[in-house]
């Protein structure tokens, strides 16, 4: 009988050791940890405050947290679920940390409330979001979410950060390093207003993955680079999408090629000397299109537009405005764009691909002052 039973147990040993790590860990919860006061456990906490010299072991800015033994009658606190790795908002809650902010590790949720009273603002002056490696951070709620970081990433780390059914107002910004940074993946969607704002001396989005964004209202700013990466980034927004910056780089830097897509009108303008985008351009919805530079190629790469307003790819420098083919249509309009223009100010070629196919109801205009559309075809039903 024991020999029986060895034999089970040695069994059971041996099919859990062929067992995928990934398998053993999916069910096992992910963690958060703030500040100084560490990784959370299952209970309430409050803004640190009221103990300034650290006699509980660390100043308040510090400790970033204190537990408190039941749910404040007045106030903001954020309340944690250990077993789910939950952590959700209540009121309205400010953590100025100068220690490191909140850190994520597995699958932790951020749901930043359900009231309109409800909202998270953390000031780091290193990284207020940190995901580690393999770990996935979903926004959730519809609560505002405010992150300010003044020398670190903003949201730093290298998981993955992600919503799901998110309405707020999301606003990341950064001092001097990328506002979003070289996490894996990166997909936010919110019906609110989502704001991302770099700094002058780094990117505004550099991720190692892909990157979606869509919101009722998206601004994208920065002194510097809007997104550098080898990976695609796509923005989508219900009102008008205006991208503009004076970058002696390109504001957009993707191999993989940037899509913009919008209700409004889309303007990507760089009035410094560097591309407007470095990479293929995809407008697949808009009304108004402008896309600008007075530098380097305007576009290098193709470029796609389907728009029912006027669309405008200029270079107001020495440089071609498209280093790459040229598609323009409608975007609702089946007979094509309102009207086309694509003009550059020098002896070099407006565009130099050799496939050009626009589809415009009134005025198509491309000047240039060499043989580079010979292979064009132009229609204007």
């Amino acid at each position: 009988m024991k020999r029986k039973l060895l034999s089970v147990f040695f069994s059971l040993c041996l099919i859990l050791t062929l067992l995928p790590t990934a398998a053993l860990a999916a069910d096992a919860p992910g963690s958060v940890g703030i500040g100084y006061t560490g990784t959370l456990t299952t209970g309430y906490y409050v803004a640190a405050s009221g103990d300034p010299a650290g006699t509980k072991g660390a100043p308040d800015n510090v400790r970033a947290v204190d537990k408190v033994d039941a749910a404040p009658t007045s106030g903001g606190y954020l309340q944690y679920d250990a077993d789910t790795a939950t952590l959700t908002v209540h009121g309205a809650v400010a953590l100025d940390i100068s220690y490191s902010g909140l850190t994520a590790t597995g699958a932790v949720t951020l749901n930043t409330g359900t009231r309109g009273s409800d909202s998270l603002s953390i000031t780091n002056n290193s990284s207020p979001i940190t995901i580690n490696s393999g770990a996935t951070l979903t926004l959730t709620g519809s609560g505002a979410l405010t992150l300010v970081g003044t020398s670190a990433s903003t949201v730093g780390g290298s998981g993955a950060l992600t919503t799901s059914g998110y309405t707020g107002d999301l606003s990341i910004s950064a001092a001097s390093s990328p506002a979003i940074g070289t996490l894996s993946s990166v997909s936010l969607n919110t019906t609110g207003a989502l704001t991302i704002a770099g700094s002058n001396s780094a990117p505004t989005i550099a991720p190692a993955g892909n990157v979606t964004l869509s919101g009722g209202s998206v601004e994208l700013t920065g002194g510097y680079m809007l997104f550098s990466g080898s990976n695609s980034i796509s923005i989508t927004s219900k009102n008008s999408l205006d991208l503009e910056g004076a970058n002696n780089a390109p504001l957009f830097s993707s191999s993989s090629g940037v899509t913009l897509s919008s209700d409004g009108d889309v303007t990507v303008k760089n009035t410094g000397t560097g591309y407007a985008v470095n990479g293929p351009l995809n407008v697949t919805k808009a009304q108004n299109v402008v896309v600008t530079t007075s530098g380097d190629p305007t576009v290098v790469g193709n470029v796609t537009v389907a728009a029912d307003g006027d669309v405008s790819i200029t270079n107001t420098g020495s440089s071609i405005a498209v280093l790459g083919n040229l598609i323009v249509g409608g975007s609702t309009n089946t007979d094509g764009a309102n009207s086309v223009t694509v003009t550059n100010s020098a002896a070099s070629p407006t565009i130099t691909g050799n496939t050009i196919t626009v589809n415009a109801v009134n005025d198509i205009t491309i000047a240039t002052t060499a043989a580079a559309q010979l292979t064009a075809t132009l229609r204007r039903p």
